[in-house]
């Protein structure tokens, strides 16, 4: 446990006393791994594009661990659809979904697939850094997505490269 994970757990005992306390009604949506344009944060798929512009090496893990990339306009559209569900009264007390497309892939297929866009290699050296302490190797679908939203962005569609 981190402190990143111990203040959402904290959250969520907060929201849930309010919730019993005092009729709140809420949504967690749980986001999975995002992208897209303008994203100012250094993520892989940024990190990935910034080596493609500049051809500087990128020392990756060992590349086997999947990740499930969701569009920054899909996770828009998930909050929209939360926020009417909230405002029509569909909500009592908390539900909670996840914000995935269902398609995991590697760290090493997310690598082709922007060689593939590119039309060249790009600079990156396999298992140059060591998985991390407790690595997460595949996204946890625990939870069911949101009644009316489906991911309309492929990442095949929409890498920023």
């Amino acid at each position: 446990v981190n402190l990143y994970a111990a203040t959402k757990k904290a959250f969520q005992d907060i929201l849930q006393f309010y919730i019993e306390a005092r009729g709140l009604r809420a949504i967690t949506l749980k986001l999975y791994d995002t992208y897209g344009a303008n994203d100012p944060r250094p993520k892989l798929i940024n990190l990935l594009q910034r080596a493609a512009e500049t051809g500087e090496a990128l020392a990756l893990s060992p590349g086997e661990q999947k990740a499930d990339f969701v569009h920054v306009d899909d996770v828009v559209n998930a909050y929209r659809i939360a926020a009417e569900r909230l405002l029509g009264g569909q909500v009592a007390g908390h539900e909670g979904y996840g914000v995935y497309t269902g398609r995991p892939l590697t760290i090493r297929r997310l690598v082709a697939l922007m060689e593939e866009k590119l039309g060249r290699k790009l600079n990156v050296t396999w298992g140059g850094r060591p998985y991390r302490d407790r690595e997460v190797m595949a996204p946890y679908y625990g939870l069911p997505t949101l009644p009316g939203w489906k991911p309309k962005h492929a990442l095949e569609d929409s890498l920023p490269c």
